[in-house]
């Protein structure tokens, strides 16, 4: 996998979609939209972030 190129795990459903199935597999960084507004790992980094 290339370096600019991120694995997506889905949340567990029976249907959910993710990195894992051909119709997805990795994904692009100009590809990811949204904002980080909780960081849970690494847990000793754990924080809201605004």
């Amino acid at each position: 996998m290339d370096k600019d190129h991120w694995f997506c795990m889905g949340d567990n459903r029976q249907l959910s979609i993710d990195s894992r199935t051909s119709m997805v597999s990795d994904v692009s960084k100009n590809q990811i939209e949204g904002t980080i507004i909780l960081r849970i790992w690494p847990l000793n980094k754990f924080r809201i972030i605004q």
